[in-house]
């Protein structure tokens, strides 16, 4: 017998976290902590298990996005975790009920790596855009920091002492309201929509995160927000300013956050997200370029699915591309 769990008390979130942390693709978007802080920042999240025969078979958490009419979609970030055997069909015909519309899920797992879709596959739907992007660039926090320095592309590795004779200085911060002015500008510059910013005071009060700031001669040139899981930092959201660019600030502030979180024992810092291999005016181009100049490893997860649980109800919403 099969049945999926809604989880609601500590020794559920218990047997989740047991469970989850089997895997090596158990990541900051399927941990608890990032179910609460959703919880907590007016956006609704859900934690599932699928039990079958007394044995748990697969766990995930989920944003809840809700739609005219009672109906609402479920949004996967790197998740299900699928124990062996157990498809991803499997997992979704467990979500199938009345009220629920259609499912974006972007797999945890790397291309190649994942092959046990299920008979559903011929139904599954490529989403109009990411959300987490498939495409990443991790560096490897076992190296030396010597070894990390070394490993970059040469233009990255001048440019992080550049900005050390330039006098640059980084360091941590909890005033999240010189961060928010600095994003403000930036997105401003960029045409970027960003949130409000109770969602980054949210991000640092909830998450085991950090905000680090780049100052020259008293100002703030750039700053960035880390958040920590299981091993793994990711640089989350960061900005910069168009002033004194010749600083290279941004360079020292990111080699001081990798050196930060190699200290808290990281084993992985993730830029979140590059433009994949190819793909000519990608959202990520302009910021892919500096990120690659820290050398690092290219990750490239499978692509995101759509998965329409009632079929007409999700043309009939005008959905049939959704994000």
């Amino acid at each position: 017998m099969r049945k999926l769990y809604t989880i609601n008390t500590s020794e559920d979130w218990k047997k989740y976290e047991r469970f989850a942390s089997q895997f090596k693709e158990y990541s900051l978007w399927q941990g608890k902590e990032w179910h609460d802080y959703l919880n907590n920042s007016e956006r609704s999240a859900i934690g599932f298990l699928v039990i079958e025969n007394d044995k748990i078979r697969a766990s995930s958490i989920c944003q809840v996005h809700k739609l005219p009419l009672g109906f609402k979609w479920y949004y996967f970030p790197r998740g299900p975790l699928l124990s062996p055997g157990f498809s991803l069909s499997d997992f979704l015909n467990c979500l199938d009920d009345n009220k629920t519309v259609y499912a974006k899920v972007e797999l945890p797992y790397q291309k190649g790596e994942f092959d046990n879709l299920g008979g559903l596959q011929p139904k599954f739907r490529k989403p109009k855009s990411e959300t987490n992007p498939s495409t990443t660039l991790v560096i490897d926090l076992t190296q030396s920091v010597e070894e990390i320095l070394a490993q970059m592309k040469s233009k990255g590795r001048y440019n992080v002492r550049l900005a050390e004779r330039k006098g640059v200085c980084v360091k941590k911060s909890q005033d999240i309201s010189k961060f928010y002015k600095l994003l403000t500008q930036t997105a401003d510059r960029q045409g970027l929509r960003i949130h409000e910013i109770g969602v980054y005071e949210k991000m640092l009060s909830e998450l085991d995160s950090e905000m680090f700031i780049a100052e020259y001669e008293g100002k703030i040139l750039s700053s960035a927000i880390t958040v920590y899981f299981n091993g793994c930092a990711t640089y989350y959201y960061g900005a910069s300013s168009s002033k004194h660019r010749d600083t290279m600030s941004p360079y020292l502030l990111q080699y001081e956050m990798m050196k930060e979180a190699k200290l808290r024992g990281c084993r992985i810092y993730d830029f979140m997200g590059i433009a994949p291999q190819g793909v000519k005016d990608h959202a990520l181009s302009g910021i892919t370029q500096f990120k690659k100049k820290f050398g690092g490893q290219v990750v490239s997860y499978m692509p995101g699915i759509i998965y329409a649980f009632k079929l007409l109800l999700f043309k009939g919403l005008n959905i049939s591309r959704p994000r």
